[in-house]
């Protein structure tokens, strides 16, 4: 039987496994890498790897009987509980050296969100949020009042990384060594 689980308790760890995530991925950060594709074609890295193994390992010792489900390497529904992993969001963009990538952790109990995070390594910023209110870097935070998207900001990375930027596949990104924005 799966052991009930406080949510601040819960989400106080989630912040736990950003702040293992942040320097492993800054140490990759910046300087060549290998970079494969996994079955589907998505770009993998060591560092999306390292970081997920270590979320991996935190989270079972942790919470022993709650499922995992990662971005690299899937995992399975826990009884109650699974913790969803992305150890790198927007590896394209990470592997050609824009810093508008982030680690996202979740929990679900059974089919329902508990909270969210979000966190962007490069420049230390963090989104909280539990369903009831959402918190940037320990603050309140709120959607703007935009009403249409004549006034709407919308940003998209990925759109950049296809389109012949320095992520674009055309670019080699997808596959072999990255010599990226070096530091």
């Amino acid at each position: 039987m799966t052991t009930k689980v406080d949510s601040r308790e819960a989400m106080a760890f989630a912040m736990e496994l950003a702040d293992v995530a942040r320097p492993i991925a800054l140490k990759y950060f910046r300087t060549p890498m290998t970079v494969t594709s996994k079955s589907d074609g998505t770009p993998v890295t060591l560092a999306d790897q390292a970081i997920e193994a270590e979320l991996r390992r935190r989270i079972r010792e942790r919470f022993p009987d709650h499922g995992i489900i990662g971005e690299e390497t899937g995992g399975g529904r826990g009884e109650r509980y699974t913790w969803i992993i992305d150890p790198i969001d927007g590896t394209r963009g990470f592997v050609s050296g824009c810093p508008l990538f982030g680690t996202m952790i979740g929990l679900l109990r059974e089919d329902e969100a508990v909270f969210g995070l979000i966190d962007i390594p490069a420049t230390g910023e963090r989104w909280v949020g539990d369903g009831r209110e959402t918190s940037f870097n320990g603050r309140k935070a709120h959607a703007s009042d935009c009403v249409a998207r004549r006034g709407a900001a919308l940003h998209d990375i990925d759109r950049y990384s296809r389109a012949g930027g320095p992520g674009a596949p055309e670019s080699g990104v997808q596959q072999g060594l990255v010599h990226p924005i070096q530091r």
